[in-house]
């Protein structure tokens, strides 16, 4: 009996550690797709970010050589869905962008949208601007109270304080309630790094400050 064992030779323990040639295939096949993935991922990101700063360039191009064209100023024909309007600043965030008539996906693709129904800048009521939480608005959560807001039109520049921030559901449309006071609400989604539709909104609620000017 020995014999007849000894004549198929020795038999190695297998390695249960050791990884077999097809996990490791597997392994690479899966680092591939990762790669490819990513710099996919990395590609759109790249084309998203030229084509809006291209926008963004433009549109202030035309603010700067032909400023009563675009403004955030109520005029007797009222502003079709993406026109220019203006101008937003928030110098704590180093935070600047055009301002744009609507607030629908290929509006806040490129700009900042004003959201049709609220007020205009040169009238009294509350502004409402929307902005997208990985683009202009990335940084709204670190705004602060009585942080400073700058709203350029052709007619003026208007600066605003804010007093609050407040995060709601998506259906609190009050915070867009009409005012008699010259008001402006930021809005973006919540949480800013929420992966997928965010479910609630982050609010930045502001108040005019008044000016020899205005």
């Amino acid at each position: 009996m020995y014999e007849l064992f000894g004549h198929y030779g020795t038999v190695e323990p297998v390695d249960p550690s050791r990884p077999s040639r097809r996990k490791k295939k597997f392994v690479r096949v899966i680092e591939f797709i990762c790669w490819v993935a990513g710099g996919a991922a990395l590609g759109w990101c790249l084309s998203v970010y030229t084509a809006t700063r291209h926008f963004q360039d433009v549109r202030l191009q035309q603010f700067e050589s032909a400023p009563k064209q675009i403004s955030l100023d109520q005029a007797p024909q009222a502003p079709q869905i993406g026109d220019s309007l203006g101008e937003i600043s928030i110098p704590s965030l180093g935070l600047s962008a055009i301002v744009v008539e609507g607030d629908g996906d290929e509006q806040l693709r490129y700009a900042v949208g004003h959201i049709p129904g609220t007020a205009y800048a040169d009238n009294s009521g509350n502004i409402g601007l929307a902005g997208h939480r990985d683009t202009f608005f990335r940084g709204l959560g670190n705004v602060r109270d009585g942080d400073t807001i700058v709203l350029q039109t052709a007619r003026q520049t208007y600066d605003y304080k804010v007093i609050r921030t407040e995060v709601v559901g998506p259906d609190h449309v009050e915070v867009l309630r009409p005012s008699a006071k010259p008001e402006l609400t930021l809005v973006t989604c919540f949480p800013f790094h929420y992966i997928g539709p965010a479910p609630k909104r982050y609010i930045v609620q502001a108040i005019r400050i008044p000016s020899i000017a205005n």
